[in-house]
């Protein structure tokens, strides 16, 4: 027996809801208050002070690319619904069971 693929509107629904998820935990991450650590000679302060803004950066970066990917999902499980609706349509049209 050949294997058929599938696609569950709900199995991507929860795909779709762990997208949105991890891009609002990402969102969350803040670095900006490294970057008012109070002067030291420490190094790891100094470092901290330094690395605050490229990873704001990288953090807002990356919380695109996850609504993007987010954005993506929610389109396909759209299309999905829509041609499965307009396939129902149609067999129902031909009399098929």
């Amino acid at each position: 027996m050949t294997p058929r693929f599938t696609i569950d509107p709900g199995e991507v629904s929860v795909a779709l809801t762990i997208w949105r998820s991890q891009e609002r935990t990402v969102r969350a991450i803040r670095f900006d208050l490294a970057g008012e650590l109070p002067a030291s000679t420490s190094r790891v302060a100094t470092v901290l002070r330094a690395t605050a803004t490229p990873a704001t950066a990288a953090i807002t970066l990356i919380a695109g690319r996850l609504e993007s990917i987010a954005l993506s999902v929610n389109g396909f499980r759209s299309r999905v619904v829509d041609e499965d609706t307009a396939s129902a349509a149609a067999l129902d049209g031909r009399g098929a069971p």
